[in-house]
């Protein structure tokens, strides 16, 4: 899916079913791509010297949401994007770059 100038991952039109192969293949990506977003975050939130519930409340989320990007645990929807990149006062497309040149 492509908003606003950025690709994003989702599954297929046939709902949550994937061969084992595309699964595979599509969990090591989103792992990495959970990775890459999270080192990137961090490095933005300490760049402003921000505590995680800074960076929280600036993105409007709850603290145990928000920290969940910053561990890895989460994939970042277009949303989250967005709200990260309002709250780091960059655009979605920057942040989207920083996190691909993080994946090469």
């Amino acid at each position: 899916i492509t908003r606003n100038g950025i690709r994003f991952l989702c599954a297929n039109s046939h709902g949550d079913e994937w061969n084992e192969m595309s699964s595979l293949v599509g969990l090591h990506v989103i792992n990495h791509l959970r990775n890459s977003f999270a080192r990137i975050v961090t490095r933005r939130r300490l760049q402003k010297d921000w505590t995680q519930e800074n960076m929280a409340a600036y993105n409007g989320l709850k603290h145990s949401y928000a920290s969940r990007f910053e561990k890895g645990l989460r994939t970042p929807s277009h949303d989250v994007v967005f709200r990260f990149a309002k709250a780091f006062k960059i655009s979605p497309q920057t942040l989207v770059k920083e996190v691909k040149s993080h994946l090469e």
